[in-house]
Order: structure tokens, then C-alpha cells, then sequence
């Protein structure tokens, strides 16, 4: 299994945070930031409900790594990994560990030295010939990134040191930590979307969004026992393509 759940516009659902999560959200300055992560870690706990229903939301336990990156506690057959970018989310949950990053496209200062500051020798060849330099920054950005959540380090591994092989489709590909990484992309619009594992699912990810209203054809929510989870399905749509709304 490899799912990914995004939204551009996340619905009016009722908070689903722990006590450290709910101190952490009011420690933030700003009320679109504090919102942004309320609505991240209700919509994790969420998901994460809907693919084991014997588990209220709100009871959910996670851990970080020595590197950061968040786990159910104690250890569970799901796999999740979170981002956000303005109001973007998105949530990828798999059988193995996972990694995503959702980027909102928009203009950059200095985009091009940055590329030479972040990505490999390699990668800024692909770049330099793709007919968009901003739209092809992002995608290759989204890749690294999702690599690196999926390997588990982030950028304690630098991300110049390794190369992406990118393809002229959704697929790019990377030896990191002595193993081979796949991840898929897709666009919709202003943002960019990558998700990779070292395991490549027999029937490829499969894509959901979440939209700001409800919607006339939901996700059937098999098994679900919690009510705000049923919610959350009923403004859910699968999605073969990021759909641009």
C-alpha cells in the first residue's frame, strides 16, 4: 500500500490534537500558521484512523527518530509522513517507511543559485534543459526532499551528495544510504507533490484528494468507527490526476 491524501483547501473539521500537540499550536505567533498546523496533525490523526478504525483519532501516540522524523508509538504496521506548504497538506501512508513533500509553486530571488547550492552536479544538467527552470526547481526539490523524509535523515544527508535520476514522466529514482529510492510526482497547478519508499508497490500509489466542500462521490469509509473520520471521507475524492480546483 502507498496513499497519498492532499488538499489545497482543508474542510471545517473540528480540532483532533494531544495535549503536547495543542501546546505546541499555541506557541505559534501567527494565526495562519497556528490554523496550518492544527489542520496538519488533525488531518494525520485522521487518516490515520481510517486505516485502523480500532484506534480513536484523538488516542494515537507518535515518537521522533534520532533524525526527527515522527512514527506511531509503539511501533504499527502503518507508515505515515506529513508536509504542508502555505495551504497545501498532504499525508503518505504505506506498508514501509515513507517520505513526501508538497511545495507550492511560486516566484524565487536567486532561484538559479540556489540550484547550485542544493542540487547535485547531475541534477542541474536535467534542470538547465527542461523548457520551465521554476516548474522543473520544484519538482526536482519535491523529489530530494521526499527522498530524504522516505531515507529518514532530511538534510543531515546533503542533498547535493547524491543524484536523481528524474524521468520525462512522474517517476525519478536515487541511491542514498545504500539503497535504491523511488518517487512519483505529480502537479496541479501552483504546487508540486513527490512521494518515495524503497519499495515499489505492485499497483503503484494511489492519490486522494480532500477538497474545502463536501463532495457528490466520497471515499466509501469501510470500517470506520469514529464519526469525525466519516466526516472528513465524506469531502474526499479519489484522484488519478492532481486536480486543479
Amino acid at each position: 500500500m502507498l496513499d497519498i491524501w492532499f488538499t489545497r483547501e482543508f474542510p471545517d473539521l473540528p480540532p483532533c490534537l494531544n495535549r503536547e500537540e495543542r501546546g505546541r499550536s499555541e506557541r505559534f505567533l501567527r494565526g495562519v500558521d497556528r490554523r496550518t498546523f492544527v489542520q496538519a496533525h488533525t488531518f494525520k490523526r485522521l487518516l490515520i484512523s481510517h486505516y485502523d478504525p480500532a484506534t480513536a483519532p484523538g488516542d494515537w501516540r507518535f515518537v521522533n527518530s534520532s533524525y526527527g522524523k515522527p512514527g506511531i508509538a509503539p511501533s504499527h504496521r502503518c507508515h505515515f509522513n506529513l508536509s504542508h506548504s502555505g495551504p497545501c497538506l498532504a499525508v503518505a501512508l504505506a506498508d514501509f517507511p515513507v517520505g513526501v513533500d508538497i511545495e507550492r509553486q511560486r516566484e524565487m530571488k536567486d532561484v538559479e543559485v540556489l540550484a547550485r547550492e542544493v542540487f547535485h552536479p547531475g541534477e542541474r544538467e536535467w534542470l538547465v534543459a527542461q523548457p520551465c527552470f521554476l516548474t522543473a526547481f520544484f519538482r526536482l526539490w519535491t523529489v530530494k526532499e521526499a527522498i530524504l523524509k522516505a531515507v529518514g535523515t532530511g538534510f543531515s544527508t546533503p542533498p547535493d551528495s547524491f543524484c536523481c535520476e528524474v524521468s520525462s514522466g512522474e517517476f525519478a529514482s536515487a541511491n542514498v544510504a545504500g539503497s535504491r529510492w523511488h518517487c512519483w510526482s505529480r502537479s496541479g497547478g501552483d504546487f508540486h507533490l513527490s512521494v518515495a519508499a524503497a519499495v515499489q508497490p505492485l499497483s503503484g500509489p494511489r492519490y486522494f484528494q480532500v477538497h474545502g466542500a463536501p463532495v457528490a462521490r466520497s471515499v466509501s469509509p469501510s470500517a470506520v468507527c469514529h464519526p469525525s473520520v466519516s466526516r472528513l471521507l465524506r469531502y474526499a475524492s479519489s484522484a488519478d490526476c492532481c486536480c486543479c480546483r
